[in-house]
């Protein structure tokens, strides 16, 4: 069976297909096309990309991060999802030939996940394809026109980034409904990350004393170090907090702001409610595609100009010194600029070096 007799089976007018009825398409094309699906009680899942599968089923995964991508349930989702036109690259093409992650579905109306009822993974491995997905969206009445919101000057918000806004969504005052992007340091409920791992070994090992007891709490100071230090800022909760309820703020913040603010970047650092990030570049596939990478600062060191951050698209521990010309160098100094460049066309290489 082909995808045209699988939708033929499936066919309906694009308007009466209900969350179910695609759940059960795209879990007929995992079958016939050997992708891996995932049913849940309230979602169903189908898992493109080998690596983010083979971690979806380890108990110790390592991080599969990248991007995801959200929308709520429309008409123009719903023939994203179901329309093909074998003149065109579809999305199920895109799925099928891994050039997605996966995808995953809610089944159930819940009030707090109305705003993503879909989510598209697109991984490290994907980023190269993101262009061919903007295409799709757009052939599907959702041009794409991304928006990093500034919360000030060399400051601004990536928690949520819409792409696409429906028009009736516009008016004054009223919440945003669209299509919207996200960063995910990782995919996976959880995942051991190997920088963070042999810090933990170092320190446990460390431990000098015979007495039991105060063994207990030199561990259990280690471990909550760990956790303020690393985990609350890379654990992909607190991500996925700030997406959902906005407790959680996520800022990529601009080369100047670094040094405008590096006598205070300590004590910002410790505020609970913030994660501050700055944006590198990545090359992907030989350098074709250009992905703005934040990296999640986790400390500052303002004697020895010393800045300690997690690179969360390649997955490691780096350190930056802000006394260095060519660590500058490095950092955006326009942010904002390179997101939406990138999540607009692909790439956020525009061949003009002096925006950097």
């Amino acid at each position: 069976m082909g995808l045209e007799d699988l939708l033929h089976s499936h066919q309906k007018k694009i308007e009466d297909y209900t969350p179910q009825d695609i759940a059960e398409y795209y879990r007929n094309l995992a079958n016939i096309y050997g992708l891996a699906p995932i049913p849940s009680h309230d979602s169903f899942a189908v898992i493109a990309d080998i690596e983010l599968a083979l971690a979806a089923s380890s108990e110790s995964p390592l991080p599969i991060s990248g991007i995801k991508i959200h929308a709520p349930f429309s008409e123009e989702i719903k023939n994203l999802l179901m329309n093909y036109d074998p003149q065109n690259t579809n999305f199920q093409d895109m799925l099928i030939n891994r050039k997605v992650g996966g995808i995953k579905v809610f089944l159930v109306d819940y009030p707090n996940a109305r705003h993503k009822w879909l989510t598209i993974y697109m991984p490290v491995s994907s980023l190269p394809y993101y262009r061919e997905l903007v295409d799709i969206f757009k052939r599907n009445g959702m041009p794409i026109n991304p928006q990093v919101d500034t919360y000030s000057d060399g400051e601004y918000e990536i928690s949520k980034i819409y792409i696409y806004t429906y028009p009736e969504q516009y008016e004054e005052n009223q919440q945003r409904k669209g299509v919207f992007v996200r960063y995910s340091p990782y995919f996976t409920a959880q995942a051991l990350i190997p920088d963070i791992e042999i810090k933990l070994s170092d320190m446990l090992m460390n431990i000098k004393t015979e007495d039991l007891n105060q063994a207990k709490i030199y561990i259990e100071n280690i471990y909550n170090f760990m956790e303020e230090m690393y985990w609350n800022k890379i654990r992909d909760d607190r991500w996925r907090d700030a997406e959902d309820t906005g407790h959680t703020r996520i800022f990529a913040v601009s080369r100047s702001w670094l040094l405008e603010n590096e006598r205070i970047l300590d004590y910002l650092l410790h505020d609970p409610s913030s994660i501050y990030t700055f944006i590198t570049l990545k090359e992907i596939d030989d350098g074709e595609t250009i992905v703005p990478d934040p990296n999640i600062i986790l400390s500052y060191d303002w004697n020895n100009k010393q800045l300690e951050a997690y690179d969360l698209l390649n997955a490691k521990i780096v350190k930056y010194n802000l006394s260095n010309r060519e660590h500058l160098k490095m950092i955006s100094d326009h942010p904002k600029e390179r997101l939406e460049n990138f999540l607009q066309y692909g790439t956020a290489d525009t061949q003009q070096n002096n925006i950097f």
